[in-house]
């Protein structure tokens, strides 16, 4: 999460809860938060399409009914405690999800098709609107403004609206020069991302080899070379002729003008740069040879109710939306790795390397659609295959295991990163003044300060001088709670790794419909960012343990171990709250019995 100076917010002590809602989004909408305060990918709405899809679908009902049920397992989740449904949808949901819904799929097409029918998306948005208005802000109910964010994030990308925009609107409605006083201001805001369809020119320039396109290939996808239509421009349109001028006088090579219809700017350039790649690939089946480079960035002008001229990304790599290491600290993590690493040398070496190229050219693509079945690859090339399982329900219970055990560790240092970027200076006095012990490292000290009582009263001065960051407190009380009750502990992570499946599971349809029926959904680009995320924290772990002990030099070891500690880590958890946050095991070699000779 980013703090953001609050100088615009002048009646603080009544806004508390708009407060929290406004950095919750933030959070949510923000392409680098970790992948668990993200927006989900899916909404209600989109889960219930989803239901009727694969029960329209005879080859899925037929053969795996389990997919389905998948689907409506997370519907259900999704729908319990949720307030706003409850309150906007007069449907019995629940009789859809109970029973035995495989001997009756008809009868349960027929009531998601009511459910469904009774969904207004802008009565969803409105009511949320309102909830958030009428909120007591004085003594703001955080859960429930939790949710509420969760669903107006979710709904607003299920409308097409781009996180992009949403962020980049948030930070202009709530951090820039307008006076936030009381709850009013949120109703601009959401008149500002509210889902209308737009209008929109989008100029982007394409290296010169654009003009072996043919011009009828490139007309058909709305899309026209702006020397062919600059005269075609009048008066009204001198001030998008002079950004036009000024952006193609900084990019090199042609320019092109697309005509789109989208809810904002990104989601117009988006489109736009889709069209161009699209016209590109169908040139290449009759000119293999081809190479055009599309510019990053684009300017737009919305032309149908506003003048709104801006410069916006062309594109978004959504497999650069995951945390990453600083150049320096990867050349040092890159040189231990190839220093150490046995998965490079041993059986699986072809294997790691075959890995290792797929997850390059993924990075390398622009098309969400050539990344979702690469990622996809590298996943199950990485996992051991089991004759006896599909390669889903196999891929699922060998990652699962590796992201359950990691899963605490990731809240805790995500917790820490957020907490000195805040105020390191303030963090820091406040663990030297702590009774915990100064030598220890900083993690640790972190870790005794959140699950340690004795600590309580530096614990309430760290939340005292989080006061402006009201998610930050709300993250901090969230995981002290967690962290000194296993049963709650445990009951998130099994509820965390039901998330998980059930995401695997959708990265698994995606890729299968864009391979076999060459179809993708809107919301392709956000399972990149969670397949990318899977990906990465298995090859991590495998990577881990493969160098600090040498045999565990293929990839069916270093599965079978996290499966051997996640076991011993369930068990465990059930009573002893100091094994709740799981690490890997130290190891002790010739450093350590020659540590006197080699300092």
């Amino acid at each position: 999460m980013l703090y953001r100076k609050l100088t615009n917010w002048t009646n603080l002590a009544q806004t508390k809860g708009l407060l929290f809602f406004v950095q919750r989004l933030d959070e949510l909408t923000f392409p680098y938060s970790l992948d668990s305060y993200k927006a989900s990918t899916t909404g209600i709405i989109t889960l219930v399409d989803e239901a009727l899809e694969l029960l329209n679908d005879p080859h899925i009902v037929s053969g795996n009914f389990g997919a389905v049920k998948h689907v409506l397992d997370e519907l259900g989740l999704r729908l319990k405690g949720n307030f706003v449904a409850k309150k906007v949808f007069n449907f019995d949901i629940d009789s859809v999800l109970s029973g035995n819904l495989e001997g009756n799929i008809t009868a349960t097409i027929r009531k998601l098709k009511v459910f469904r029918s009774e969904m207004d998306p802008e009565t969803y948005l409105g009511e949320i609107t309102h909830l958030v208005i009428s909120h007591d802000q004085e003594k703001p109910k955080k859960s429930q403004l939790e949710l509420l964010a969760r669903e107006f994030a979710s709904l607003l990308q299920y409308l097409g609206v781009s996180r992009d925009h949403i962020n980049d609107a948030l930070i202009k409605a709530f951090y820039g020069e307008t006076e936030i006083r009381d709850t009013t201001s949120f109703r601009g805001f959401c008149k500002v991302v509210y889902p209308h369809s737009h209008k929109f020119r989008v100029g982007i320039t394409a290296s010169k080899s654009i003009n072996d396109v043919s011009f009828d290939v490139l007309r058909s996808n709305g899309i026209l070379p702006y020397p062919h239509i600059k005269d075609d421009f009048d008066e009204d349109d001198k001030t998008f002729v002079e950004a036009l001028e000024c952006y193609k006088n900084i990019s090199d090579g042609e320019l092109l003008i697309c005509h789109v219809s989208a809810p904002d700017a990104n989601a117009a350039a988006t489109m736009a740069t889709k069209r161009i790649t699209e016209a590109i690939s169908f040139q290449k089946l009759f000119h293999h040879k081809l190479e055009v480079n599309i510019a990053s960035t684009a300017v737009t002008e919305q032309s149908c109710c506003a003048e709104d001229i801006r410069t916006v990304p062309a594109f978004n790599n959504h497999m650069h939306f995951i945390r990453d290491m600083k150049a320096l600290k990867a050349i040092s993590a890159a040189k231990r790795c190839h220093e150490e690493l046995s998965l490079d040398i041993g059986p699986d070496a072809r294997k790691f390397a075959n890995i290792v190229n797929m997850h390059g050219v993924s990075l390398s693509s622009t098309s969400n659609d050539i990344q979702i079945v690469n990622l996809w690859t590298c996943i199950e090339t990485l996992v051991p295959s089991e004759q006896t399982a599909s390669k889903i329900s196999n891929a699922v219970k060998r990652v699962s295991p590796i992201l359950a055990l990691g899963y605490y560790k990731r809240l805790t240092i995500t917790l820490l990163t957020d907490l000195l970027r805040r105020d390191r200076y303030c963090f820091s006095a406040i663990l030297k003044k702590s009774k915990i012990d100064n030598s220890l490292p900083l993690y640790e000290k972190f870790m005794q300060l959140l699950r340690e009582e004795e600590n309580d009263a530096d614990l309430r001065d760290l939340l005292t001088k989080c006061r402006d960051f009201e998610l930050l407190r709300y993250r901090i009380t969230s995981i002290v709670e967690l962290l000194r009750d296993p049963e709650k502990a445990r009951a998130r992570l099994e509820q965390h790794e039901r998330l998980v499946t059930w995401q695997f599971y959708r990265i698994y349809r995606c890729r299968n419909g864009i391979v076999h029926a060459g179809d993708s959904p809107n919301h392709t680009k956000y399972l990149v960012e969670s397949a990318h995320d899977y990906f990465d924290q298995a090859l991590n772990f495998c990577v881990e343990v493969s160098s600090w002990k040498g045999g565990f030099n293929t990839f069916e070891s270093c599965f079978d171990f996290a499966t051997s500690e996640y076991q011993r880590y369930m068990r465990n958890l059930k009573s002893d709250r100091a094994a709740i946050v799981w690490r890997i095991p130290k190891q002790r070699g010739r450093a350590f019995i020659f540590q006197d000779s080699l300092k």
